[in-house]
């Protein structure tokens, strides 16, 4: 794995990003690229070994197993720090406030990084072999920019997605939607109502002691999505909000965004 950072014009900081380069990784091959995008008070290493081992995902390692037995594809996986943001852009200068951090970082993601690991690796440069996926804060995330910008992924996850109906549910969201940002512009939830059906696949899952608010948003979202005809799995594990649950899904995470059945791109 790739430990770097990345200067962000768009948030004047450098971000740190891990790189995943499966074993074998070839410039002369194009390969898929998974963004993941990691929960409130996470950071780059939470999909990988977390802070020495704990709060972790170990998604190398199921990677390069599943890769090994052919269930999956090889491909890149590049996970940023975002900070406790949701991705979305909330200010034009970077700052902190309270639990959380407000700056241009969608800019960075869809401007920046995106763009970076195109330059610097050999990948498959379109919506086809572009996904992203996320946990909690990260899944919010993920799914906004998703649907917010349907010309750059083909598939999306929202693992435990932090999705609520009310904006003051959990750490609260209500800050997202303030100085003239509308919630139907930026809510996953909302945005499903008029989101553009071409072709996205979206993955959501859960564990069933999850927080009531969350399965009531996941729920909520399904059902939009459902009823917008969108090809959307909806899957319920036991286990509740924590990296023990996730560490269990990440085989069949891998497998979602990496259909071994798939004709090349």
């Amino acid at each position: 794995m790739i430990e770097t950072e990345i200067y962000s014009n768009s948030l004047m900081k450098n971000q740190n990003v891990n790189i995943y380069l499966p074993h074998g990784y070839n410039e002369a091959q194009k390969y898929p690229v998974l963004y993941l995008l990691h929960g409130k008070d996470g950071n780059e290493n939470s999909w990988f070994n977390g802070f020495f081992g704990i709060s972790a995902a170990h998604i190398d390692r199921t990677a390069d197993r599943l890769i090994k037995e052919q269930k999956i594809k090889p491909m890149i996986i590049v996970s940023p720090m975002i900070d406790n943001s949701y991705g979305v852009n909330t200010s034009s200068t970077n700052k902190k406030v309270g639990d959380h951090n407000e700056g241009l970082y969608e800019d960075f993601i869809v401007k920046e990084l995106i763009p970076y690991v195109d330059s610097n690796y050999s990948t498959i440069q379109s919506r086809d072999g572009r996904y992203v996926g996320g946990l909690s804060m990260g899944g919010f995330s993920a799914l906004y920019l998703a649907f917010a910008h349907p010309d750059l992924f083909s598939k999306v996850g929202g693992h435990s997605a932090a999705l609520r109906l009310d904006v003051n549910a959990g750490s609260g969201i209500g800050w997202l939607f303030q100085n003239g940002r509308d919630r139907e512009n930026i809510d996953p939830v909302y945005l499903a109502d008029h989101v553009v059906n071409n072709g996205l696949s979206v993955y959501l899952d859960h564990g069933d002691m999850d927080h009531s608010w969350l399965i009531e948003g996941n729920k909520t979202l399904f059902t939009m999505l459902t009823a917008n005809k969108m090809n959307v799995q909806y899957v319920i594990q036991p286990g509740g909000h924590d990296y023990k649950y996730w560490s269990r899904q990440i085989a069949q995470y891998l497998m979602f965004y990496s259909d071994p059945m798939e004709k090349e791109k």
